[in-house]
């Protein structure tokens, strides 16, 4: 018996085909004629099987940390700035709301002398005390008062206060520390 091929071709170009042809012990439905796979094929093939094996490079999530940690750089200062504000405005709310108290407990013959000992939590629903998130009357006298709100809000280790000062003939006035942050206007009058 000779060879099963009789003839083998291998042609090189833009195509590779590889070309059989005298097989000996039958044809082969195979290799009819020839096989051929080109480039194109051989690329289609490559391309498939990468999508099958699809993800992100190295470079491109590192692009996309550097982007988001460019967008919080930008947003994380604004962020704490309002809620500085917003601690802020609680605060004076809570001062105002103790303003509203103490007027109702004003006694005819004792002006505002022992509304502090009346006024607590319970009586009020405020937070009543003198750490950051509550509000308090520092002094109380028969025609005055003074009233103080700390704020959760910090510069530079520093909460900022709120206060109220009623003198007599009805004049209020208001200060805050620490003037320029937060919800405390430079001049301190909030």
């Amino acid at each position: 018996m000779g060879p099963p091929f009789s003839r083998f071709v291998v042609a090189v170009d833009n195509a590779i085909s590889v070309h059989f042809s005298g097989l000996d012990w039958g044809q082969d439905p195979i290799f009819d004629d020839h096989w051929d796979m080109t480039t194109t094929t051989r690329r289609t093939m490559r391309t498939t099987r990468a999508r099958e094996q699809a993800g992100f490079t190295l470079i491109e999530l590192l692009v996309v940390i550097l982007v988001i940690g460019i967008l919080a750089a930008i947003a994380l200062p604004s962020f704490l700035g309002q809620r500085s504000k917003a601690q802020d405005s609680t605060a004076k709310s809570n001062a105002r709301n103790m303003v509203s108290q103490i007027e109702a407990c004003y006694h005819a013959a004792g002006g505002y002398l022992g509304c502090t000992a009346e006024l607590s939590t319970a009586a009020t629903g405020l937070d009543v005390g003198s750490t950051p998130g509550q509000v308090r009357i520092v002094t109380e006298t028969a025609t005055g008062y003074e009233i103080s709100a700390v704020s959760p809000a910090e510069t530079a280790a520093v909460n900022h206060t709120f206060t109220i000062i009623h003198n007599l003939g009805g004049v209020f006035d208001h200060d805050c520390t620490v003037r320029g942050e937060g919800g405390c206007p430079d001049d301190g009058e909030w």
